[in-house]
């Protein structure tokens, strides 16, 4: 045994050294292509640049960028740094405490108002329920029972719906042990149906994710809440069973992330499989190539929940036909998606919500189809059936067998078979067989037939159709068998046929309600089988009574027909009815009470004759009767006016209505002042009643005439009228000419006598009158040319004469001479004056009126004394001198005064004695310096200060006042000066100072320091000075905040005042720093700051914690700004772009768009491939150059000049070749015409034949070729060997 594994081994040794190196490795070492991304590859975008990502059959996993998503995990990692949502609860023991059903109550109660909930705090949520999932993980079955998760799945349900649209489960019966946020976080993507059906039957996977396509034998069924995102792919059932079932408490949310991918069905012979080609379905696909007995698709159980918000539902056929694609009995919600493929439709026991969607195949509804408010509704393309309630848009046949049809849009027929239409548009024909229409707009052929049932309830059975409601449009025209309308509104055609039923019964159809608009017409031709009845409906179009058996009238009413009516009445009976519109009368039976008469009662007038006319027509207005004496004003009925002109109700008589016929006097005032006429006069009024007398201009009303018949104030117009009874007359003034008198008032001059003529007759003018001392000038007013037609009185006009007074005033002032009218006052002018005299009067008196004639006046004149008295201010005495006027004077001697010395008079002494009095006074000359005193307010300064401190302090202007006094008594000269600084006598010396007349004002806001520079007569100077004073009237100012606004930070507040007393914040004394500066923190805050002056300022602030930014903005190239909501303050920032997708990553801005600077044909910044390789030609020899990246790409180009080598045999002495080619330019071989197989030189060469002995066993001789070989591979196999050798004999030894 032990030598034939030996022999064995060492046979398996040698095997592997004799074999040849292709057995362990390539033929050539093929270089491994390297992937060069940069960025990672996405479905969106692939590198075609990079041999690795670019190679067909390559993955996003191929990419060396490639970074997997891991998933989040709840495992709670003991000594984790980084922040975690775990709930750790510590003890003083181990740290770790056991959680209680309080701790995961805490958190639940914690969780945020289900309104509040968005997809910018969805994240921070999610964490939340993370974090209460893992702390009720600690708890047992009986602490859980304790804790209320109302408010978690309330909130776990919302975000669930937020993030992946699944609508909220019916079923309460899962245990809340699940994890409803587990469900909303956990994902997982599956690509086989081993992964698919282990995330189906994990309670904590909640949305699942296919990532390839998934064959499946066996349903899936759903028996929990779950999401299926089918992503673009299939999920396809191989064999006889239904792709996925609902179970009861089961909720399935189906929905589809990818819709734009392309799927191919094959539809030959009806059967849909997928294919390469066909008919294009774009999106995910749940298909199945067999056939389940029903539901192939989706069986939705009794208590089960589907919401479809996407994906396909396709070529699903089971053997029960219709009900292929989805078969339910429980809840089906239809938002988006569609069912297509034959035999694929719909079969609904249960409910089904049809908000959107498209299904192509048919329909069996035995439960109802709904659309929500709002909502189109599902697209249905093909045939209907329905025994249930619908709603939707049905573009193909809808048979609704004993169903409701409650809504949607219908463009293809329905039948409605003993059902009920609700409600809908409907846009073709509509087929109601013994069926009731209670709404719905219809605009196309409505046929409402009768349905005919045999040996039902022992014989025949006729069933007739209603309509209760419903618009029927212009283009609708509807038919009818047997029916009772009995509302609605018809504006086409309706027809009411004459049918024949069983056994000749009859049947009467009834129109006992509706509208039939002015654009309908009625056509009824039930004649022989069948009775029509028009009750209380109201027509407005063309209504064609054609049938012997139809009557207008019930006892439920009458029918009205309108205005706009027009009524054929060729057959039937007419028994009630009100017919507004009109009447063409025909062969029809016209009942007497259908009538109404009218009568006229003329009351003494010419006769009318009375009219007769079917309810609802209008009489013809007849002729106006007449009566003597009167105007006929219409008819009357029952005393109120009466238009004949009406529609006739009822059987009326109407009374004439008289009124007296009135009259017009005029009036011809023959040129007097116009008279109004006189109208509405009766014919036995008085003509002049109320009339006023006419006026003329020179003449007297003598009263009126008529054809020379005077009329006066009790003369009738019937009077004057006569037999003739004319509707006017025209009464003619009667006048008297009137004398006037001219009278003359001369003003005093002579007399003039009056002048007394008859109006207008021509006036002979007198002379003119006279009077002394005047001038005449005429007449007030002028004489007229003839008698005005009143008496007048003229003024004569005079012009006063004037006379002079002239005045000598004999050397005197002048005084100017009087000149005035003669008579007038005098009034004497003021006396004269002379130098050193005083006036005696005139010669002559002034008189006190002017004179008649001139008058020279004289002056008389008295000389004067005059006194010069010497002031000595304290000298000796000197006597006055007292002389007359321009008389010598003798200078006195100079006065004498004790210290003083004489200095002369301030005046000089005349010659002779001036015309008035003189006071002249002593100078003398004082060496004493004045004193004075500064005051402002209460204080008080009479030195020059040597030092100066500015405490003093006014918010006012401040009153100065400086005093002065000198011990001469006389006026000392004061000067001021103001400054802001300490002076010296020097540099006071060289100051420029004011005048001081009066006190006067210093103002805020200034320093000043108050100089005065006394002067006395003897121009001795002193200087006095205030201290210093400040003047500031300025509130502090407070810089850094503003009253009463809201800061979001800390504020540094700066008080700007250069006399701050107090500085208070909510009553509290604050500190300064030395930039007069403080820091105000956060709350509310009142600042109080004051000076010295007493001036004060106050702010109020609030200071939050915090600013209240809102998001970044786009500022529009690459920065971005958030703004303060409370302060208003903002903050930019530059955008930043660290994925490189050309968007900030903060704000989502466009802040760059691809370029290639380097020319690698990829984005510098997003790395996206934005060009190809072009330009450049290729040769044989070279490929083509890249005119951007300047690398070579594509192929060689053909080869242009390729030489056939013919085939050569070898001999003994030369060698032989192969056929070959041979291309001149690029220098290589080729074993084929077209220059695609290259091969070397040394494959064309045939080496030449060798001897015989040494040939012979060639064919039994294996050449190894060892430059192929791999060293590698001949130092393992060896080992290898010995090592199996070894192995063997152990074995062995042991069995030994």
């Amino acid at each position: 045994m032990r030598k034939q594994m030996l022999s064995i081994l060492l046979s398996l040794c040698m095997l592997f050294s004799l074999a040849p190196a292709s057995v362990f490795a390539q033929d050539e070492l093929e270089e491994t292509d390297e992937c060069i991304c940069e960025t990672q590859c996405s479905e969106e975008s692939i590198n075609n640049d990079c041999p690795v990502c670019s190679k067909e059959g390559a993955t996003l996993e191929d990419c060396r960028m490639y970074a997997p998503v891991i998933e989040e995990s709840n495992t709670v990692e003991e000594n984790n740094n980084e922040e975690s949502n775990t709930v750790v609860l510590e003890n003083e023991e181990n740290n770790v405490s056991i959680i209680t059903s309080k701790d995961v109550q805490d958190l639940i109660d914690a969780l945020p108002d289900t309104t509040t909930i968005n997809e910018d705090n969805a994240e921070d949520i999610e964490a939340q329920l993370e974090a209460i999932d893992n702390a009720k993980a600690e708890l047992s079955d009986e602490e859980l029972d304790n804790v209320d998760f109302t408010r978690y799945v309330e909130v776990a349900t919302v975000l669930e719906q937020l993030l992946y649209g699944v609508q909220e489960s019916s079923n309460q019966g899962e245990s809340i042990r699940l994890s409803t946020s587990t469900l909303v976080s956990n994902k997982k993507e599956v690509n086989d149906v081993t992964s698919l059906v282990d995330a189906l039957t994990d309670s904590t996977i909640h949305v699942i994710k296919l990532v390839g396509d998934i064959d499946i034998s066996s349903t899936l069924e759903i028996k929990r809440i779950v999401t299926l995102d089918l992503n673009g792919y299939v999920l396809k059932m191989t064999a006889n069973n239904s792709a996925v079932k609902i179970f009861n408490g089961g909720n399935l949310t189906l929905i589809d992330s990818n819709p734009s991918a392309s799927h191919f069905f094959d539809t030959n012979n009806n059967l849909w499989q997928l294919s390469s080609s066909g008919f294009e379905v774009l999106g995910g696909i749940i298909t199945n190539s067999g056939q389940a007995s029903v539901g192939s698709g989706l069986y939705i159980e009794n208590g089960g929940s589907f919401t479809m918000n996407g994906g396909n539902v396709v070529g699903c056929k089971s053997s029960n036909s219709p009900s292929g694609g989805v078969y339910n009995e429980g809840t089906f919600i239809f938002n988006a998606g569609s069912i297509q493929g034959y035999a694929g439709g719909l079969y609904n026991k249960g409910t089904v919500n049809g908000n959107g969607g498209l299904i192509t195949n048919y329909v069996n509804n035995q439960g109802s189809i709904n659309v929500d408010t709002g909502a189109n509704g599902t697209t249905f393309t093909d045939a209907v059936t329905n025994s249930g309630g619908i709603a939707g848009i049905f573009n193909g046949l809808v048979t609704n067998d004993k169903g409701n049809i409650n809504g949607g849009t219908f463009n293809g027929q329905v039948n409605n078979n003993e059902g009920n239409i609700n409600n809908g548009t409907f846009n073709n024909k509509v087929i109601n067989t013994a069926g009731k229409i209670n709404g719905g707009t219809f605009k196309n052929v409505v046929d409402n037939k009768i349905l005919i049932k045999d040996n039902e309830w022992g014989g025949t059975r006729i069933l007739r159709c209603n309509i209760y409601n419903g618009t029927f449009t212009e283009t609708s025209e509807v038919s009818v068998e047997w029916c009772e309308i009995y509302n609605g509104t018809f504006k086409g055609k309706v027809i009411f046929k004459d049918v024949q039923l069983p056994d000749n019964t009859s049947e009467l159809s009834h129109i006992l309600g509706g509208v039939f608009t002015e654009t309908s017409e009625l056509i009824v031709l039930t004649n022989e089988h069948m009775n029509t009845e028009l009750g209380p409906a109201k027509f407005n179009g063309i209504v064609r009574l054609e049938g012997s058996k139809i009557q207008t009238g019930s006892p439920r009413g009458e029918p009205i027909f309108g205005e706009t009516s027009t009524v054929y009445l060729n057959a039937g009976r007419i028994v009630y009815g009100i017919f507004y519109g009109r009447v063409i009368e025909g062969r029809a039976t016209i009942k007497e009470w259908a009538y109404r008469n009218i009568a006229f009662d003329t009351d003494g007038g010419s006769l009318v004759d009375g009219q007769k006319m079917l309810k609802g027509q209008k009489p013809t207005v007849p002729d106006n009767p007449t009566k003597t004496g009167y105007v006929f004003g219409g008819w009357l009925k029952d005393g109120a006016p009466y238009n004949v002109n009406s529609p006739l109700l009822e059987d009326v008589t109407v009374k004439a209505n008289w009124v007296e016929d009135n009259f017009t006097v005029k009036f011809d005032t023959d040129g007097g002042s116009v008279l109004a006429d006189k109208t509405n006069v009766k014919w036995n009024d008085k003509a002049l009643e109320g009339v006023l007398a006419p006026t003329k201009t020179g003449y007297s009303f003598n009263g009126w005439k008529y054809n020379d018949v005077v009329a006066t104030e009790n003369t009738k117009y019937s009077d004057l009228a006569g037999d003739n009874v004319p509707t006017s007359i025209t009464l003619k003034a009667d006048w008297n000419i009137n004398q006037y008198t001219i009278s003359f008032d001369t003003s005093g001059g002579s007399v003039v006598s009056p002048i007394t003529q008859d109006f207008g007759s021509t006036v002979v003018k007198p002379l003119d009158p006279t009077k002394e001392g005047y001038t005449f000038t005429g007449w007030e007013p002028e004489i007229p040319d003839t008698i005005p037609s009143s008496d007048l009185t003229i003024k004569a006009k005079w012009s006063v004469n004037k006379y002079t007074i002239t005045f000598d005033t004999d050397g005197g002032s002048e005084v100017l001479p009087i000149i005035q009218d003669y008579g007038s006052t005098v009034i004497a002018p003021i006396s004269p004056t002379k130098v050193g005299f005083t006036f005696n009067g005139w010669d002559n008196p002034i008189p006190s009126t002017m004179p008649s004639s001139d008058k020279l006046i004289k002056a008389l004149w008295k000389i004067n004394k005059y006194t010069i008295t010497f002031d000595t201010n304290g000298g000796s005495v000197i006597e006055p001198i007292t002389q007359d006027y321009g008389s010598t004077i003798v200078k006195p001697l100079d006065p004498t005064r004790s210290g003083y010395t004489f200095v002369g008079w301030d005046l000089s002494i005349p010659d002779t004695m001036p015309s008035y009095d003189m006071t002249i006074k002593a100078k003398w000359l004082d060496s004493e310096k004045p004193s004075g005193e500064i005051k402002v307010a209460t204080n008080s300064w009479k030195t020059l200060l040597n030092s100066i401190s500015f405490g003093l302090f006014f918010k006012d202007s401040q009153t100065v006042s400086i005093n002065a006094y000198d011990n001469s008594n006389e006026e000392v000269k004061i000067e001021y000066l103001l400054s802001n600084s300490l002076l010296s006598l020097t540099e006071l010396d060289n100051q420029t100072f004011s005048l001081y007349t009066r006190p006067f004002s210093i103002n805020p806001n200034n320093e000043y320091v108050i100089y005065a520079k006394l002067t006395d007569t003897s121009n001795n100077i002193s200087y006095i000075s205030s201290d210093g004073l400040v003047l500031d009237d300025v509130s502090p100012l407070i810089k850094g905040v503003e009253d009463n606004k809201t800061y979001c930070e800390k504020k540094i507040v700066t008080v700007n005042d250069k006399y701050i007393n107090s500085v208070k914040v909510n009553g509290n004394d604050v500190t300064l720093d030395s930039n007069n500066s403080f820091i105000l923190g956060y709350g509310k805050h009142n600042i109080i700051v004051t000076d010295r002056s007493g001036n004060k300022s106050e702010v109020n602030v609030t200071i939050n914690n915090g600013h209240s930014f809102g998001g970044y903005n786009f500022d529009g190239v690459d920065t971005h700004t958030r703004k303060c909501s409370v302060c208003g303050s903002s903050e930019t920032y530059k955008c930043i772009d660290e994925n490189k997708d050309h968007k900030c990553d903060v704000c989502s801005g466009q802040i760059s768009k691809c370029v290639d600077l380097n020319r690698n044909h990829k984005c510098d910044v997003c790395g996206k491939t934005i060009s190809l390789h072009k330009g450049g030609e290729a040769t044989c020899n070279e490929r083509s150059i890249c005119n951007i990246c300047g690398q070579e790409y594509g192929e060689l180009s053909k080869h242009l000049n390729l030489k056939h080598i013919e085939e050569t045999k070898a001999t003994s002495t030369s060698d032989g070749n192969k056929e070959y080619w041979y291309c001149q330019e690029c220098n290589r071989y080729y074993s084929d015409k077209d220059g695609l197989n290259e091969i070397s030189k040394e494959d064309t060469i045939i080496e030449r034949l060798k001897d015989d002995n040494t040939n012979k066993d060639d064919n039994n001789v294996v050449e190894i070729e060892h430059k192929d070989s791999n060293p590698i591979i001949w130092a393992v196999v060896p080992v290898v060997g010995i090592a199996i050798i070894g192995g063997i004999i152990l074995i062995i030894k042991r069995k030994r």
